[in-house]
C-alpha cells in the first residue's frame, strides 16, 4: 500500500523481539508499513491490506507444500531429455504425453531413438 521501509520493521523487532516481529523485520523487503487513519476520537485505525493478506497466504501455501515434499524441480530446459526425465522420475511424477504416445516409456523409447 505504500513505499518499503525497512527501518519501520526493525524498530518494531527491537522494541519487542518475537518471532512475529522477526518475521516482519525479514519480510521488510517486500511489505510496506501499514496504513492509517484517524478514527472519530483522533486515534489512528490500522487500514486493511488485502494484497498482503493474499502474499501471506500464497507464502504459507508453498511453505506447507515444501514441507510435505509436494514441491518438485521443473528441471530446465537446456537438460537432456534423459536428465529431465531422470529428476521428474527421482520425484515420483510420470508424465503423461501427448496424442500418438501411450506412455511414458514409449515417449523414452520413441525419444531415445530420435537424432540426437
Amino acid at each position: 500500500m505504500g513505499d518499503l521501509d525497512e527501518r519501520y520493521y526493525y524498530d518494531r523487532y527491537v522494541a519487542d523481539p518475537s518471532p512475529c516481529t522477526f518475521r516482519r523485520r525479514l519480510g521488510a523487503i517486500v511489505l510496506s508499513p501499514p496504513h492509517y487513519r484517524l478514527d472519530d476520537n483522533g486515534r489512528p485505525v490500522r487500514l486493511p491490506d488485502p494484497k498482503a493478506r493474499q502474499l501471506r497466504r500464497e507464502i504459507q501455501d508453498l511453505a506447507d507444500e515444501f514441507a510435505a515434499g509436494t514441491v518438485f524441480l521443473d528441471p530446465p530446459d537446456v537438460w537432456h531429455h534423459d536428465r529431465q526425465d531422470a529428476c521428474l522420475e527421482a520425484q515420483g511424477l510420470v508424465l503423461g504425453r501427448g496424442p500418438g504416445v501411450a506412455n511414458a516409456a514409449a515417449f523414452k523409447r520413441a525419444r531415445a531413438a530420435a537424432p540426437r
